[in-house]
């Protein structure tokens, strides 16, 4: 089976609809027609928008050269506003807007907050980022999922280079949920070089069972996959099965 091809980013600023046509003059059985409509989100221009037939390049030419309204095609870099900074003690500073830096801020309140992804698309939202910034377009839930795992990528490589100073410990624990699926959790703990303790999430997944070929395998494979081998201890439950997965694990560690 193909995979689905990835809808475009212009459909964060158009709006998809149907115009139906009345063909007069014609075969009585083919008077109607519907023809496939793209509407711009800020000056209402619409565009021919059938995916057979037409590419949306039409449409990115009226938001970068034409659409009066688009809020970010007029942008003075030189332009700065005045906001507090929370990282800063929330100290008065002055500051460019940047569209990535506010999706990066987005991605980061879903995440903390424990957030769907469809939050962004729900109309509280977007009524108050019409107020609040009006130059921020609030993203798909598709847009967000992807900067969301670029993101992700980013955040994990940089995590291995900052472990690899140290040795860590580990705690790990399996459960099933309410849809009945088997879970696993793997965090590390250390300390690092100013005697403050760090607790990361190495791995969320979903384990076959909980027996203990299963809780071994997934731990080997999750400490191969962040390439760590300065491994203090590892902590789980007193339970047979975590005996005999530890046991596994700590064979291949030394072996």
């Amino acid at each position: 089976m193909k995979p689905c091809k990835k809808e475009s980013d212009v459909w964060e600023h158009f709006e998809k609809y149907d115009l139906v046509l009345d063909l007069k003059g014609v075969d009585r059985t083919k008077r109607k027609e519907v023809e496939k409509r793209a509407k711009c989100k800020y000056c209402n221009a619409t565009y021919a928008s059938d995916t057979k037939k037409n590419e949306t390049s039409n449409m990115w030419e009226h938001l970068n050269k034409q659409c009066l309204h688009y809020p970010y095609r007029h942008k003075d870099k030189n332009t700065r506003t005045l906001a507090f900074d929370a990282s800063k003690g929330n100290a008065l500073v002055s500051r460019n807007f940047n569209k990535n830096d506010c999706l990066d801020a987005c991605i980061r309140m879903v995440v903390r907050d424990e957030l769907p992804f469809s939050f962004v698309e729900g109309e509280g939202f977007r009524e108050f980022c019409s107020v609040a910034c009006l130059q921020f377009n609030p993203p798909s839930h598709r847009t967000l999922g992807r900067r969301f795992l670029e993101m992700y990528t980013k955040m994990k490589e940089k995590l291995k280079v900052d472990l690899h100073s140290h040795r860590i410990c580990l705690t790990t624990d399996t459960w099933i949920s309410v849809q009945n699926v088997n879970y696993m959790v793997l965090t590390a703990h250390f300390v690092d070089f100013d005697y403050k303790m760090h607790k990361r999430i190495l791995n969320f997944c979903v384990i076959d069972s909980h027996k203990w070929e299963s809780i071994g395998k997934l731990l080997e494979n999750c400490l191969i996959d962040w390439g760590h081998e300065k491994i203090l201890t590892i902590t789980a439950d007193n339970v047979a099965v975590n005996t005999k997965a530890i046991e596994y694990v700590r064979k291949k560690i030394n072996g």
